[in-house]
């Protein structure tokens, strides 16, 4: 549990300093994580509030204090990992690693004193590589959760145009997935244009099918109706 480790297959959705990853919070701190690349958890140093410190007698306030929490790095990794609700993060592709050891140590944060705010840094980090099963499993994980987030925004819109409550338009995340994977948007009449100023006759062909589609089960839900 001393160091935990997380490779990112997710997605690259936020820049900093000119790297693209994306941010995530524990605890109230955030830590950063560049696109298929590894982030260290070392045992990590937290600030925070100490209640009986205080609070002095008769239960006043005498001035926020400061303690020290420490936490083992593997803790971190699961709770970033594996806790979330209706899917945890490593169905989307983050994905908890052991990876290969390169014989090299690097310096990590490792967190901030509770007294002065000094940065408190690892410097005995053992460095890995994510092996080639890691990256593909986290690859296969990041864009099987895509693909249902598309699904779900589709099955969606059939509702809507099927007379129930639905989404007519992706969100952002959603329209984001859909150009990482190629995937189109029948019902947007950009996507019914061809590239010569007409119109793809196939596209159109599965953009009729859809609709019909759509009538058919609107009839048959208007027929079963008690």
């Amino acid at each position: 549990m001393a160091t935990g480790m997380i490779y990112n297959g997710y997605g690259s959705y936020e820049t900093r300093d000119g790297e693209r990853g994306i941010a995530m919070k524990y605890a109230g701190v955030e830590f950063w994580l560049p696109y298929q690349k590894v982030t260290y958890f070392p045992n990590y140093n937290f600030r925070e509030v100490d209640h009986d410190k205080s609070t002095g007698t008769g239960g006043q306030m005498t001035g926020l204090k400061y303690r020290d929490v420490r936490v083992p790095g593997g803790w971190i990794v699961e709770e970033m990992t594996m806790k979330q609700v209706p899917r945890p993060n490593r169905d989307m592709g983050l994905l908890p690693i052991v990876g290969t050891k390169t014989g090299r140590t690097i310096r990590v944060k490792a967190g901030i004193d509770a007294t002065d705010n000094t940065v408190v840094w690892d410097d005995n980090v053992a460095e890995v590589e994510p092996t080639a099963a890691e990256v593909a499993e986290a690859d296969r994980l990041a864009k099987a959760y895509k693909e249902i987030c598309i699904s779900e925004y589709f099955q969606s819109k059939r509702q809507l145009m099927s007379g129930g409550k639905g989404q007519l338009q992706p969100s952002e995340q959603v329209r984001l997935f859909m150009e990482e994977l190629g995937v189109k948007d029948l019902d947007d009449v950009e996507n019914h244009t061809a590239i010569k100023g007409g119109f793809d006759p196939a596209v159109m062909a599965q953009a009729m099918a859809l609709a019909i589609q759509l009538v058919k089960d609107r009839e048959l839900e208007e027929a079963t109706k008690p």
